[in-house]
């Protein structure tokens, strides 16, 4: 007889279950199931100016006013954010990606590539950004293979945008959840006649591209491939590339390009040169096709029985939308 743990286990689709000890890169992908914001934390010592992409901040206290993010024992980073004792944090928006990629692996003259404006402490605060938090350094802690830094926010600062997203090993932005929009555009919230349909059909549009994109997932599942594995093998599809040019370029995370370039390889997906470049093998370009055959056929399938002339009027339509 299952118990209520394995039952709900089993209903969920569980996919990894391990001892975080023995598979830290399974314990990886758990985690990336928290979705999170992303930030840049800087700190500034005299002329010299260090700054890292973090998806650890956290709100820790209202009263006082506390944050907190983790920073690897091992980052060349890690003595100056500690002897500074302060750091200001830029909340990025939804289209800073390649500041999040710029910050996220160590480059020369970062900040020469970004407005930024300096804060109380002389740290830099990145100009774009949706909130800043300049803070100094209240305690740190050991955790592990990081230290965790409490801040005191000692000015913080809201701007206008939506957040960069991070989850699942790539980034994404936020959305009204399917509810809200179907919701919107069902017939009782239908506008009046002679108050125009806008409202209805932009809510129409939301609701159904994430119904659609919901069901190719499921689609690609049983094709046992994710959504940015597919991304990969198309890249790779192009041309050879190192696994930073694949994260930067299909707008994932190291760590999740890490994990599936070793997959593929073990699956004989792909193959890793002397000089770290990757590109498909025979399976690979086997795989690839079978992916765009079952892409056209599941588009296919679920335009059967719309008149030709309907979908072409839509595209006009969508194509205007792009254009506008």
């Amino acid at each position: 007889m299952m118990t209520a743990t394995t039952s709900r286990q089993a209903s969920a689709g569980v996919t990894e279950q391990v001892d975080p000890a023995d598979d830290p890169r399974a314990f990886r992908r758990a985690l990336g199931q928290f979705a999170t914001g992303v930030t840049v934390v800087s700190t500034s010592d005299g002329d010299a100016h260090v700054a890292m992409a973090v998806n650890s901040f956290a709100a820790v206290s209202l009263d006082p006013p506390l944050v907190s993010w983790s920073i690897r024992n091992e980052s060349r980073n890690r003595d100056a954010f500690v002897r500074n004792a302060h750091f200001a944090v830029s909340v990025l928006a939804e289209d800073q990606v390649e500041t999040s990629g710029l910050f996220g692996r160590p480059h020369d003259g970062q900040f020469d590539r970004v407005a930024w404006t300096a804060g109380v402490h002389g740290d830099r605060l990145l100009d774009q950004a949706i909130a800043h938090f300049e803070c100094t350094l209240e305690a740190s802690h050991d955790g592990g293979d990081h230290l965790i830094l409490i801040g005191r926010v000692t000015r913080c600062t809201r701007l206008e945008g939506t957040p960069l997203l991070f989850s699942q090993g790539q980034y994404g932005i936020a959305q009204a959840h399917p509810q809200v929009a179907l919701t919107s555009a069902s017939p009782s919230a239908a506008p009046a006649a002679g108050d125009g349909n806008h409202p209805l059909f932009m809510s129409l549009l939301k609701a159904t591209e994430q119904h659609m994109s919901r069901l190719f997932d499921e689609y690609r599942e049983r094709l046992e491939i994710s959504a940015f594995g597919t991304r990969i093998i198309n890249l790779l599809d192009e041309a050879p590339a190192r696994d930073g040019e694949l994260a930067e370029r299909a707008l994932l995370g190291d760590a999740a390009v890490e994990d599936t370039l070793n997959e593929f390889k073990a699956k004989g997906w792909v193959v890793e040169s002397p000089a770290h470049i990757f590109e498909l093998t025979d399976s690979g370009r086997i795989l690839r096709r079978e992916l765009l055959r079952g892409a056209e056929e599941f588009t296919a399938a679920q335009l059967k029985g719309i008149d030709p002339r309907d979908l072409e009027a839509t595209r006009r339509v969508l194509i205007k939308l792009l254009t506008a």
